[in-house]
């Protein structure tokens, strides 16, 4: 219905006629409310009518602009929610299609109660003649030898961030209960770690034969120590291409693998 200004002279003057009434019943009261309504409604019940109807406006308005947003947020979870449904699928087909590494653990490895500690190098250290390119990789199981690292690098509260490079020893560790294939890294002779398997795996044979000739093989390490307000600590170690590695031997060292042999299974 089109409300119109006459309408409200209208409710006024019947309002008037109202009071006029309870007056003459001498009704004072009432008749006074009555009147004092009348007039209010004659000359402001246009304004007030108008301001309550632009507030049921505006609340409609809001009711439909927070409907809508409400449909595109629960759109936009539906379609995030698809991304990471098919990027589950496509890892899931990926590691499906990897060939499976069958573990080295002993039986049992992981129930034992004491840390399994490799044999420290006990051979000479000889370096490749190539420098390694590249940023370095992560070395597997650092977290568990981060307290050797910070006495390595030597971090004080007064140091925000330090950083130092260290020639690395290499050691074939086949009485690892974890992997019979393990290679543990040594920063003078303290264990930091161990290279990730699938890197252990395709050096393990090449670092045995150098070390059955009398050698271990040197890698370069940066550890890296930050204060933030605790200490935090990480350590990339650094090496050639097993296809492209050139060492020189000693006269004295029998047999000395070429880079031929040394990409090359027997």
């Amino acid at each position: 219905m089109d409300v119109r200004p006459w309408h409200f002279y209208a409710a006024g003057a019947l309002l008037f006629g109202i009071g006029t009434y309870l007056f003459v019943t001498e009704h004072y009261i009432l008749a006074v409310l009555t009147v004092i309504a009348a007039v209010v409604v004659a000359t402001e019940g246009e304004d007030i009518y108008g301001d309550w109807k632009k507030y049921k406006d505006e609340r409609l308005r809001i009711a439909a602009e927070f409907e809508a947003r409400a449909n595109e947020s629960k759109q936009s979870l539906l379609t995030f929610q698809a991304e990471l449904d098919a990027q589950y699928l496509a890892r899931a087909e990926r590691e499906a299609a990897q060939p499976q590494r069958e573990s080295r653990a002993q039986p049992n490895a992981w129930k034992r109660t004491r840390p399994y500690v490799p044999p420290k190098p006990h051979l000479p250290t000889i370096k490749p003649t190539q420098e390694p390119i590249g940023r370095g990789r992560k070395i597997a199981g650092f977290g568990f030898y981060k307290d050797n690292a910070r006495k390595l690098v030597g971090i004080t509260p007064d140091d925000k961030r330090i950083s130092k490079q260290f020639d690395a020893t290499l050691r074939t560790n086949s009485a690892n209960p974890f992997d019979y294939r393990a290679v543990a890294i040594f920063v003078r002779k303290t264990h930091i770690g161990y290279l990730p398997a699938e890197r252990a795996d395709e050096w393990f044979d090449y670092l045995a034969e150098l070390e059955e000739k009398g050698f271990h093989l040197s890698a370069i390490v940066t550890i890296t120590a930050v204060n933030s307000p605790e200490v935090k600590t990480r350590a990339l170690i650094k090496m050639p291409e097993l296809e492209s590695i050139q060492i020189d031997l000693p006269p004295s060292a029998n047999n000395e693998p070429t880079a031929l042999e040394q990409s090359e299974p027997n």
